[in-house]
């Protein structure tokens, strides 16, 4: 019985080490996609280096959600020993909040590595100066939607963690 235990313990471990890899390689591959393509960028149009410098400001903004990450779950850590221990109704509403922090950091990070997963620098040089113009314009509009939902996050977080 020990023995099984041990073996699932061990299975569950290695599937986590594993998650984390898959997680850290697809945020690589995403960053050297962007950067890339950033390079690409450059030489072409001056609306695209901005575009690109609004993601660049946002991609600071994602190690500061990550660090504020780490620190609610070490809370929720906490919360959950307290829970199981008392009763108190103070408790369970702070382990929701952080619950539900934790869950919008993650979105803005999946909306960030959605969009440079989506963003082809290359289709530009292959556009008309019309479509061009739309085409950053529409990418400009999604690059600021996902700088305001980290900006929010990150604001949020910091008061939780921070009160």
């Amino acid at each position: 019985m020990k023995k099984n235990i041990l073996i699932l313990f061990m299975i569950g471990v290695l599937n986590a080490c594993s998650s984390k890899q898959d997680s850290a390689k697809h945020q690589e591959d995403s960053m050297d996609h962007a950067a890339s393509e950033h390079a690409h960028m450059s030489a072409i149009d001056p609306a695209a280096r901005e575009l690109m410098s609004i993601h660049d400001s946002i991609m600071l903004q994602m190690d500061v959600a990550m660090s504020l990450k780490s620190k609610i779950r070490s809370h929720v850590k906490t919360l959950d020993s307290l829970l199981a221990k008392t009763s108190d109704n103070g408790i369970k509403p702070k382990k929701i909040q952080a619950d539900s922090l934790l869950s919008k950091l993650d979105k803005a990070d999946k909306a960030m590595m959605d969009w440079m997963h989506h963003y082809k620098a290359d289709t530009l040089g292959k556009l008309d100066d019309e479509s061009k113009t739309a085409y950053i314009r529409d990418q400009r509009q999604q690059i600021e939607k996902v700088g305001k939902l980290m900006s929010e996050s990150i604001s949020e977080a910091r008061q939780f963690v921070n009160p």
